[in-house]
């Protein structure tokens, strides 16, 4: 519940993308709020979107090398504003959603 009230009380304007094939589509459901692909990520989506981690990425769940989630935050995340044990949500660097907009 924590990510869902999280994302809930976001501005419209912000939007959550998810990296690679990783779709949180019970968050997406639970928080009546659509959670796309970083492809898909525009200049009309607005400065500092959230990255949305979820329990296949990270967590108890996860089937990848456990340097696969601290890699990814490093790269992608600016700051991390949510984090418990199955889910992380950042903000993305802009030098990284910078290169979506060309």
């Amino acid at each position: 519940t924590q990510v869902v009230d999280y994302i809930r009380h976001l501005p419209p304007s912000k939007n959550v993308f998810y990296i690679g094939s990783f779709y949180m589509a019970e968050i997406a459901a639970l928080s009546d709020r659509v959670i796309g692909p970083i492809t898909r990520y525009s200049v009309h989506d607005g400065a500092d979107p959230i990255i949305i981690f979820g329990p296949y990425q990270r967590g108890a769940l996860t089937r990848l090398d456990p340097q696969y989630h601290a890699d990814m935050q490093k790269q992608l995340c600016r700051k991390t504003v949510l984090e418990n044990a199955s889910y992380l949500l950042c903000v993305m660097k802009p030098e990284y959603y910078s290169s979506f907009t060309k």
